[in-house]
């Protein structure tokens, strides 16, 4: 008896070891997605298409990570994009809708629905860690239209250059919240 539990006790350790060396990897690969999608933006904002896609291309082709079950560019851009709303929320003073003015614009102005998707998966985010006035809220759920709550809208495309084009274009999105925000 004292064998098993010694030997339970080490593969617990090796799991647990096991498991902090693929978090670390998993980390290590958002990172990387983070940076190239980063600087795909920042090509895009130049006017620069190519190299924004090459760098899209090569944020798509990092390793697929086992441990988190994610594709780590894909994963970091839909997080990405409920991060940016979620911080508008947040730095809007009480009353002040125009966040979701920008939403909407952002969802009119939205020529791919892969696009759009994402956004009202984003949106759905929000509805559910923020407690809107109801004014707001109703806003918000026309917004949703009837967007699924938890749907990874990119997490669904399976072809590569077509990924790579919807991902172009939710970056090409961030860069037009980030200008529609800097006009206030």
């Amino acid at each position: 008896m004292i064998e098993t539990g010694r030997a339970e006790r080490s593969l617990n350790v090796t799991r647990r070891a096991s498991g902090a060396l693929l978090g670390e990897t998993s980390e290590a690969l958002q990172e990387a997605a983070g940076n190239l999608l980063d600087k795909a933006v920042a090509r895009l904002q130049e006017g620069d298409e190519v190299r924004a896609r090459a760098l899209v291309e090569r944020a798509l082709h990092l390793p697929y990570d086992e441990f988190e079950k994610i594709r780590p560019a894909v994963w970091w851009l839909e997080l990405e994009v409920s991060t940016q709303f979620s911080d508008e929320v947040e730095l809007a003073a009480e009353g002040d809708s125009g966040w979701l003015a920008r939403a909407e614009l952002l969802l009119s102005e939205a020529s791919e629905p892969m696009v759009a998707a994402v956004v009202r998966a984003a949106l759905n985010d929000i509805g559910s860690e923020f407690r809107l006035p109801q004014r707001e809220s109703r806003w918000l759920n026309r917004l949703i239209a009837g967007e699924p709550f938890g749907r990874e809208p990119l997490s669904e495309i399976d072809d590569i250059d077509e990924l790579t084009v919807a991902v172009l274009g939710v970056l090409r999105m961030l860069n037009r919240q980030a200008e529609l925000f800097a006009e206030g």
